[in-house]
């Protein structure tokens, strides 16, 4: 089998980079294996505790490739207005046109792969990859069961721990971050649609609403805390997590008004704990060879931003791809791929940046503590500060204004 594009790794980010090559109808053969069969459906009315945020780029990305429509209008919950405070002082955030989603990440999968069977493009699944090799205007590649494939570009979309990444043997710098992750689904008292997020002297906790009264538990925090949190029984997680958001600041410094959190009330799904990880692979493309998503880089969850940066990678290198396709270039034309590559490592490179600076001024200095709620009060009170902050967090700076495959 020949391929001009061969996707290692159907998941979210995979899976969509497929679908928009797909649309383009500009190459002859597209390809994508994956390690997992596909998800199975489901009509839990409970939403599953693994969700992502999506952000306005995000979500028009989706739509130009024919997959948000298939998100069921009933499992996408948007958000307007994300409100962030400290538990030292009482520096706030408040971002009243801050907009989003969270969608459950077996929706974005099947949503997807819907897409994918309506483009003919077949997901190889479960196959598992043995070996690649390069050889002279090709990538070769083995699957366990014994086919062979050849492609002109193959693209790591399989995470963290990639096997395109490792295989091709491109080296990857990685620090483990001071925090693990823990995340449930909770139900708080009435109807919301805003976020929250709670800066808290072990790390942050955010609330994100999900339909009815629903709000998904993202929890960092270090290894022996979160493992207390996944042991405790619901009454005591429903304590805890209640105490954490509503207990008084430190100080009173800089008084500003008290944001009130919504109250949880059950606890309705499984905890669930992960570490985090900071990585940047050396080299995000080499000759026929792009990574995009966790292969690529990892940051802290903090700013909800992790999967987003997948995805503007997914519609930045599909862009690239197509304007190749367009003159007739090889896929794998490393000219082209490190517009992608280039483009791809600023942006994550300035995330990144941003979170170890957040993390920093946390450190146990009580002149930090003082210095960063004077800049959250700071923030919300210059509206050109707090405009750059939320037209970074709708990611429209980071992806192509127009798509290619929407041209005439």
């Amino acid at each position: 089998m020949i391929s001009d594009v061969l996707i290692v790794g159907g998941g979210m980010t995979g899976s969509l980079l497929a679908c928009a090559l797909g649309c383009s109808k500009l190459f002859s053969k597209i390809s994508v294996i994956d390690a997992l069969p596909p998800p199975a459906p489901t009509n839990n009315p409970i939403p599953d505790p693994r969700v992502v945020t999506l952000t306005p780029a995000s979500q028009f990305f989706m739509s130009s490739i024919g997959t948000w429509d298939l998100i069921p209008e009933t499992r996408r919950a948007s958000f307007s207005g994300m409100q962030i405070w400290d538990y030292y002082g009482t520096g706030e955030m408040r971002f009243e046109n801050s907009s989003g989603w969270v969608i459950e990440n077996k929706e974005l999968v099947q949503a997807s792969l819907q897409r994918l069977k309506t483009l003919g493009i077949e997901v190889l699944s479960p196959a598992k990859v043995k070996t690649i090799s390069r050889n002279p205007g090709e990538i070769a590649v083995e699957l366990e069961d014994g086919r062979k494939l050849e492609t002109s570009l193959i693209v790591g979309a399989d995470g963290k721990e990639s096997k395109v990444r490792n295989e091709l043997g491109i080296g990857n710098w990685r620090k483990p971050y001071p925090h693990n992750g823990m995340v449930c689904t909770v139900k708080v008292e009435g109807k919301l649609n805003h976020a929250y997020q709670r800066f808290l002297q072990t790390g942050p906790i955010a609330l994100l609403p999900l339909w009815e009264n629903y709000y998904s538990v993202v929890w960092s925090a270090p290894v022996d805390i979160i493992d207390t949190l996944v042991k405790a029984s619901d009454n005591d997680f429903i304590t805890q997590i209640n105490l954490a958001l509503t207990s008084p600041s430190f100080t009173s410094f800089p008084n500003q008004g008290e944001i009130i959190p919504p109250r949880v009330t059950e606890i309705c799904t499984k905890k669930f704990a992960f570490p985090y990880t900071l990585m940047h692979a050396s080299s995000f493309v080499e000759p026929r060879v792009a990574l995009v998503g966790d292969a690529a880089h990892t940051i802290h969850p903090m700013a909800g931003q992790g999967y987003n940066l997948g995805v503007y990678d997914v519609a930045n290198l599909a862009n690239v791809l197509c304007q190749g396709a367009k003159v007739g270039r090889d896929p794998g034309d490393l000219a082209y791929l490190q517009v992608y590559g280039n483009k791809s490592k600023r942006y994550n490179s300035l995330f990144a940046a941003v979170e170890e600076s957040i993390l920093l001024s946390y450190s146990d200095i009580k002149a930090l503590h003082y210095a960063r709620n004077l800049a959250y009060s700071a923030i919300g009170k210059v509206p050109p500060v707090k405009d750059v902050l939320q037209r970074a967090a709708n990611g429209f700076d980071f992806i192509p204004q127009e798509f290619e495959w929407n041209k005439a």
